[in-house]
């Protein structure tokens, strides 16, 4: 999920929160994050160069959550108000930043779902951490192979800010084996845009497990179908039809 760095650090400074932004120690890195609402646990990852309020709060996803469950929404290291971290304490160090907010908020499960790179944290979290995943849902996203062409490219990209270089390259811990992603036993579904050129991993993933739920959003960019109607509400059904389970 692209946007212009400018343009996020605006949005964000601009944005209201219904709740107070909290913040806990994730191993010496500082993890921003908002906790609101009660029920069981939805942790919401936001994507590349976003944060928290623009991915889930700006679509009003992570208020029409909040009326049922309690979410958790934080800033990922090296974005929104949350630490950078070193070169080389990114990557899976992210994925454990989760779990350890979970920790930190007393919850052992969640509901989890991500966009674009949040759906690369989810889904590593899943495969690392399955016990700790009521349901899966991922949004912009699928399968990334681990070893393959789109994962090594990561380390010689070029991020937008300085503070964003080593969280891109901290993506190629993300991919995943076959094996791996073929053993995700939780409820998963993927929400995925028709102009979305990642459909190409949504069809790599359903390559390799065919019963995979995919709803496309008719028309959807990457950067829009977080935007789209049928996006809030497909996430608000996939929680809703696997809460209490």
């Amino acid at each position: 999920m692209r946007f212009s760095w400018s343009l996020v650090a605006l949005l964000f400074a601009v944005w209201p929160a219904a709740a107070e932004e909290e913040f806990f120690d994730s191993e010496g890195v500082k993890i921003r994050y908002l906790d609101e609402g009660k029920g069981e646990a939805v942790l919401l990852i936001h994507g590349y160069t976003a944060n928290g309020s623009l991915n889930w709060r700006g679509p009003g996803i992570e208020q029409a959550l909040a009326e049922k469950y309690r979410v958790i929404m934080p800033d990922v290291r090296g974005h929104g108000r949350s630490d950078s971290a070193p070169e080389g304490q990114n990557g899976i160090h992210v994925v454990e930043d989760m779990v350890r907010l979970l920790d930190h908020c007393g919850e052992k499960q969640a509901h989890i779902a991500g966009y674009s790179m949040g759906g690369m944290i989810s889904i590593k979290f899943a495969t690392l951490h399955p016990e700790r995943v009521r349901s899966l849902m991922i949004g912009g996203m699928g399968w990334l192979p681990e070893g393959s062409e789109s994962v090594n490219k990561f380390a010689t990209d070029t991020a937008e800010s300085p503070r964003l270089q080593a969280s891109l390259r901290g993506f190629t811990e993300f991919g995943t084996s076959e094996a791996a992603m073929k053993a995700l036993a939780m409820p998963i579904k993927v929400i995925v845009g028709t102009n979305d050129n990642l459909t190409r991993r949504v069809d790599l993933w359903k390559g390799i497990v065919p019963s995979l739920d995919v709803l496309y959003v008719n028309g959807a960019t990457h950067q829009g179908c977080v935007f789209a109607p049928e996006f809030k509400q497909g996430v608000l059904d996939f929680v809703a039809a696997h809460a209490g389970n």
